[in-house]
């Protein structure tokens, strides 16, 4: 539950020539879980096999209820906004069935199959429901007769699977329904003196579905030297069918000019290998190492119903400054977030770049939108993950580090803010701009320029922890522990903003991640 109420003075000039504002709020949201299951475990020795059955049913439901008040001026004499209804009640369920079957054979072969069957009442009721079915069969080669015996492996086991996933989140709770909604306050149309909330349709998509993602899978994982090193290796391919995306929408066709919708398919295939070893293990000293990569390569493969070359894609990624600006696009046959941008032109004898000179790609004689050209994205291609503890007695020293490598990043604080202009404002007052406004020297913002597109491949110590056990004190009543930690260590990387990891790619960042710093005392009573 959550309630107050919001008061902004007469003399205050975002509500000036309102008289000021006086109103409240009150929200309660409720949120509701049933989940049960029943388990069958059975050993039938006539057949060497073990089988365990599990079914269950899940149903989740969240509801908000916002109760709607009038505004009034700061004096309350006048009524700025009314509402025709006492509340707002937005809900939306999510319902699963679902299953698991476990059957192993001579207790090497294996097989796991699972279902689900799940609805969602953020769609329509021919398109609720959606069956999701995985199938994974291992093989416990080192449970053979030809392996069992060599000291050297501790554990070897072949994996292949295939599995469905449904996605539903971001989806609004109506989004298949023409629903109308009160304007907000900054949408109202005046007559005379008076300002007034009017009912505006939203966009829909009377046929969204569900978002369905089908993985193949192969993998080893093997243990070596009694557990001491030990890993596994898998090659995935992924392919997302009705991808839930934003789009633009005809002018016309709808009541907005970009609407979330089933538009297309992706492909992600690559590689991921974990590794975990103990090269010390002493009575007094331990040390584990462990390790992850993953290369990823991914891919739009379908944009459209019917295949049309001329087709650009779908334009995302929105820049800060101008209007409208987008600065990347999803295209069939490119990877995901690729930039869609202007070739810089620069000055060969100094190497800076020429204001608003771009290279002429389709060779008319005219820059424009056709000489936007795809390159680099924002998603990486590779992913790197490293941790360590290394123990003394009771003393012990431990560390994470993460590296991203092939994520781009368009650096959307320095073109937005990054012209002599705007820091003579037309306005005329005087406002900052980036420092590499010094370097360029623009006058004019160039807000489609690829000069923005930096490399923010990085490496990032995420944290850095030092520990002592003390041990039972205090006639065996009492164990103490101290530990000093520093969260968000440091930072190696060639980009030029304040952070290269950026979702979606487009940095807009004015505030650096904090660097955290904590002294912790454990005290365990026994």
């Amino acid at each position: 539950n959550g309630y107050g109420k919001v008061i902004i003075p007469a003399i205050a000039a975002m509500e000036y020539n309102k008289g000021g504002r006086r109103t409240q709020y009150d929200q309660s949201k409720t949120n509701a879980v049933w989940d049960s299951y029943l388990n069958y475990k059975q050993d039938v020795d006539a057949i060497s096999s073990s089988i365990d059955l599990m079914a269950g049913y899940t149903y989740q439901d969240w509801k908000t209820r916002d109760n709607l008040f009038p505004v009034y001026n700061e004096d309350g004499t006048d009524t700025l906004e009314t509402t025709d209804y006492p509340f707002n009640e937005p809900r939306h369920t999510l319902v699963s069935f679902y299953g698991r079957l476990n059957y192993a054979l001579l207790g090497r072969y294996l097989l796991t199959a699972t279902a689900r069957y799940d609805g969602s009442s953020r769609f329509a009721p021919q398109n609720r429901w959606g069956l999701f079915p995985s199938v994974a069969l291992a093989w416990r080669i080192k449970d053979e007769a030809f392996l069992r015996d060599v000291a050297l492996i501790s554990d070897l086991k072949l994996r292949l699977g295939y599995g469905a996933t449904g996605q539903q989140d971001g989806i609004a709770d109506y989004s298949y329904l023409p629903v109308y909604q009160t304007s907000t306050s900054t949408a109202q149309y005046q007559l005379g003196d008076k300002f007034y909330t009017m009912y505006r349709p939203n966009g829909y998509d009377a046929n969204i579905k569900w978002e369905s993602t089908t993985t193949y899978n192969a993998g080893v994982d093997f243990g070596l030297l009694g557990g001491r090193l030990s890993g596994g290796i898998d090659v995935y391919l992924k392919k997302t069918s009705d991808l839930l995306s934003v789009i633009p929408v005809a002018a016309g066709s709808n009541f907005v000019n970009e609407l979330l919708t089933n538009i297309g398919s992706i492909e992600n295939r690559g590689v991921e290998l974990n590794l975990a070893a103990t090269p010390i293990l002493t009575a007094d000293w331990e040390w584990d190492v462990n390790f992850n990569f993953t290369y990823n390569k991914n891919k739009v493969t379908k944009l459209t119903q019917v295949e049309d070359p001329n087709y650009a894609g779908v334009l995302t990624g929105n820049l800060g400054g101008g209007t409208g600006n987008k600065g990347q696009i999803h295209s069939v046959g490119y990877n995901t977030f690729a930039y869609y941008l202007h070739k810089q032109i620069y000055d060969q004898a100094t190497g800076k770049p020429i204001e608003g000179l771009y290279a002429d790609l389709n060779g008319d004689g005219i820059i424009n939108e056709k000489d936007l050209y795809r390159t680099r994205s924002a998603e990486p291609h590779t992913l790197l993950g490293f941790s360590t503890t290394l123990r003394w007695r009771g003393l012990s020293l431990s560390t994470g580090m993460r590296a991203s490598v092939g994520n781009w990043v368009f650096n959307n604080v320095a073109s937005d803010g990054g012209s002599y202009r705007l820091v003579m404002n037309p306005l005329n007052y005087v406002q900052n701009a980036p420092a590499s406004l010094l370097k360029h020297n623009f006058y004019s913002s160039q807000y489609l320029s690829d000069y923005w597109l930096e490399d923010g491949s990085f490496l990032k110590m995420d944290y850095l922890t030092l520990a002592y056990n003390f041990g039972q004190v205090w006639q065996n009543v009492m164990g103490i522990s101290v530990n000093f930690s520093i969260q968000n260590v440091f930072t190696l990387t060639r980009y030029t903003g304040l952070d290269p990891e950026i979702a979606g790619g487009i940095d807009n960042n004015l505030y650096p991640r904090p660097r955290a710093f904590t002294l912790g005392i454990s005290f365990n009573f026994f």
